[in-house]
């Protein structure tokens, strides 16, 4: 009997496994673009863009003989002065935390693309039934596991600020919880087939 009847009470486990898979393989992808910009240095990004827009949407309207709606503009360029001024307070603040985070992202680089095939055969391994391939997601997802709470451990070392310690532990084990859930849904997935196999073999054995 598997550890679990069904995925979130809606689906087979097959179906939850071939989701889970999809949706880390998704996850996976972004924040190695995620961690390939860190360490690139994108956090250094360039809004003046935004100020010569704002500028020339104003200007129009200091025209003699513009005949447009300014009202409407003056708001326009407004919301671009707010978005530019965000965008300068998150640069601000990622080139603060980027000494930081960026050995750690570096860390992340190094395992994502393995764990990202590893989701890839979680989903081949549910649509052509393989169990090995699921057993090779779990040990992957173990593992990520371990080393997320040890980046964790090392961020832990630059900054012991209550919020900070206290929003990165809290994220933290909802990330595990998540994940411990995902790999009850997959091993649920394994002991089905398991189970299928076996009764195979016992009804071939009655037939012979």
């Amino acid at each position: 009997m598997p550890a679990l009847e069904s995925c979130c009470f809606l689906v087979s486990n097959r179906s939850g496994t071939i989701a889970i898979g999809t949706f880390l393989l998704f996850f996976t992808v972004s924040l190695l673009g995620v961690s390939v910009g860190f360490i690139a240095g994108w956090e250094h990004f360039d809004t003046s863009f935004l100020v010569d827009a704002s500028n020339k949407l104003r200007s129009q309207c200091q025209e003699e003989d513009y005949v447009g709606n300014c009202t409407n503009r003056e708001w326009v360029a407004t919301r671009v002065d707010n978005l530019q001024g965000k965008l300068n307070n998150i640069s601000e603040i990622l080139r603060e935390i980027g000494p930081v985070w960026k050995n750690e992202f570096i860390s992340l680089f190094a395992f994502l693309p393995w764990y990202g095939f590893a989701n890839v055969l979680l989903i081949i391994g549910a649509v052509k039934e393989t169990r090995i391939l699921l057993v090779i997601w779990v040990v992957s997802t173990l593992v990520a596991l371990v080393w997320e709470f040890v980046l964790l451990s090392i961020l832990f070392s630059y900054d012991t600020t209550v919020g900070f310690v206290l929003t990165l532990a809290i994220l933290q084990l909802v990330g595990f919880s998540v994940f411990s859930y995902c790999i009850l849904i997959v091993f649920s997935f394994y002991q089905e087939m398991t189970s299928h196999t076996v009764k195979q073999m016992l009804e071939r054995r009655v037939d012979d």
